[in-house]
């Protein structure tokens, strides 16, 4: 099926973020995005290859920090190299909206755009592409902020949870709900009193709006960080001063910036299956698992274990009566960590680094 957008749609993959939890294989110089977890293709490609239908490469914009930026032209060749925005330190993913918004619009005024991120796998492309082309048809005649709802699957604390109208929007905005309001990663019990109520969706942090919209919201809701990301630009293309004119932009995230205060923010339900690459504990959804459930990565053997993912790389991975556990090892650092405290592998690599490991990072 044919789904390319028309000329003044572009597609903006965010692909900034550090990938902490993943370590020790995700390291600041090679964070998650970059990595292959799934067979030859790194987290970037497979983001890459959701959009390139819609969008041909020379209207894909990636938004990432400097020290990246030869990597992204590395693993994606295809993209013009005028389209990789290099962030010379990280502001949060309002800055780099920001900026794409006016890199688009200083080629295309009427220009509309879709924001993914580079950390994610979706099981079922035609229906982000369905999702997408109707995102665009109502962010371009509705001039709103359109979000793609996933349906909740459970009570999963690690989603953030959009409440939606009652009833469903008319005329250009048919098939939408208007956002009442966002909850960010509430408690499980919290998260199920959300999942009864009628229009209650997973925020899959995918987003369209044209541009025109996208600064006309900011202007309302983060002037500030518009402000501050015009006067970057406009620096350019003297670099010394753009890093020090970036670098004052206030740090924010899209979502807290603008999204959770506009008025204008809308919902397309759709049947997208994305899986958010948060930890190693993310793997079990996605590999498939032996009769013990364990996920086994590289040069791995076991023993009575149980619910287990094993990575290694460079080196055997070898283990007896482990459970619920990661164990993961490379060239210069192993991890073995419980499941459940993944999310604090970044609070780990913070006492290593102040320890003298910088080299960890």
């Amino acid at each position: 099926m044919n789904v390319l957008l028309p000329e003044n749609a572009y597609s903006v993959i965010l692909a900034g973020g550090g990938g902490t939890r993943f370590w020790p294989q995700s390291r600041s110089q090679k964070p998650k995005q970059f990595l292959p977890f799934f067979g030859p293709r790194t987290l970037l490609q497979h983001s890459f290859d959701l959009i390139t239908p819609l969008t041909p490469p020379d209207r894909i914009l990636v938004v990432t920090n400097s020290a990246q930026a030869g990597l992204v032209r590395e693993q994606l060749p295809d993209v013009p190299e005028a389209n990789v925005l290099s962030e010379p330190c990280a502001r949060g993913t309002a800055a780099a909206v920001a900026w794409a918004a006016a890199a688009i619009a200083a080629r295309n005024a009427k220009g509309t755009m879709t924001v993914v991120g580079a950390d994610h796998w979706v099981r079922n492309p035609e229906a982000l592409h369905a999702a997408v082309v109707r995102g665009h048809e109502v962010a371009e005649r509705g001039h709103a902020l359109v979000m793609f709802g996933l349906t909740p699957g459970g009570p999963n604390p690690h989603y953030g949870y959009i409440i939606g109208a009652p009833e469903p929007e008319e005329s250009e905005l048919a098939a939408t709900v208007r956002v009442l309001r966002f909850h960010e990663k509430p408690p499980a019990e919290t998260a199920r009193r959300y999942l009864s109520q009628k229009h209650c969706y997973w925020n899959s942090g995918m987003f369209s709006c044209s541009v025109e919209t996208m600064h006309a919201e900011m202007d309302l809701y983060a002037p500030n960080i518009l402000r501050a990301v015009r006067a970057a630009i406009r620096s350019l293309p003297d670099h010394d001063a753009f890093r020090e004119a970036y670098s004052g932009i206030p740090a924010n995230s899209i979502d807290r910036a603008v999204l959770e205060h506009s008025a204008n923010c809308y919902v397309v339900p759709t049947a997208i299956e994305r899986v958010e690459l948060r930890t190693w504990a993310s793997l079990f959804s996605l590999l498939p698992r032996d009769t013990g459930g364990n996920v086994s990565i590289g040069d791995v053997r076991m023993l009575d274990c149980a619910n287990t993912v094993q990575f290694g790389s460079g080196k055997l991975v070898a283990a007896i009566g482990m459970e619920n556990c990661a164990i993961v090892a490379n060239a210069d650092a192993v991890l073995v960590c419980a499941l459940d405290r993944a999310d604090d592998i970044g609070s780990l690599i913070y006492l290593a680094v102040e320890k003298g490991y910088e080299e960890l990072r």
